[in-house]
């Protein structure tokens, strides 16, 4: 019971640490990183307060849909890449297993450029959006959104991936259940969202790299003692099972 309390009370600091990220990132990409800026009112609910100098956008100034199509069939000669929620845009070759359908042929998929930002139109309102890193192929069940000159992708990358926006998504989005939203790319590249100078958006990536890399770290030390503490419980098990232990 002991080690159960242990791992319960660790399994809270993650969600705490992982929560504190969330919040985090929302806070920098809507108000910068000065806490002393006057602020204006946006006028847009889900954004709310921004500095005085930032302007406003709709996403179709900052981003053009991609529909270039892969042409090559055989699987091995193409980089695949997957879009997931909690991982955000990765290459099939880093994943040690990959879940849903296998692809047989790559022919028709789309093509994806680094920095561009991959959209799951059924699972973005949950966050299933992201910036590439890689060149690659993906789905053609995705929209890929290319940035227009002087748009910093990996700025959007950290606000498409907030609850707020996600939001937005579903707001936008429609369908006869919440299963089968989406939300289409027109209605995507309506969504108003706030537009930092470039400048600013090269602090706050740099910013927020350092910050989510420092709380990342912190996590996956709390997940290794989970790991240990679990290993630990299944020993203690093992010799209460084996009589090498008495209750």
């Amino acid at each position: 019971e002991k080690v159960k309390a242990l791992i319960a009370n660790v399994e809270a600091q993650i969600d705490k640490l992982k929560s504190y990220k969330q919040s985090l990132i929302s806070e920098v990409v809507t108000k910068g990183l000065d806490p002393t800026v006057p602020m204006k009112d946006s006028g847009v609910e889900w954004i709310g307060e921004i500095p005085a100098h930032w302007e406003i956008t709709r996403i179709k100034n900052k981003f053009e849909l991609r529909n270039e199509r892969n042409d090559e069939a055989d699987l091995s000669k193409v980089n695949l890449i997957s879009l997931y929620t909690d991982l955000g845009v990765v290459q099939h070759s880093d994943l040690t297993e990959t879940t849903g359908n296998r692809a047989v042929t790559a022919e028709g998929y789309k093509i994806v450029h680094k920095n561009d930002i991959v959209v799951n139109i059924i699972l973005c309102w949950m966050g299933a959006v992201g910036m590439s890193k890689y060149d690659g192929v993906t789905s053609p069940a995705y929209d890929i959104y290319c940035p227009l000159g002087g748009t910093l992708s990996e700025y959007y990358h950290y606000l498409f991936r907030t609850p707020r926006f996600n939001g937005e998504c579903y707001r936008y989005g429609r369908g006869i259940m919440m299963m089968r939203w989406r939300t289409y790319s027109t209605e995507f590249r309506s969504i108003t969202i706030p537009c930092p100078p470039v400048e600013e958006q090269h602090q706050i990536i740099g910013y927020l790299n350092k910050k989510c890399a420092e709380i990342d770290r912190l996590i996956a030390i709390k997940q290794q003692k989970i790991e240990k503490l679990n290993d630990y419980k299944k020993s203690l098990i093992y010799e209460y099972v084996t009589g090498k232990k008495e209750a």
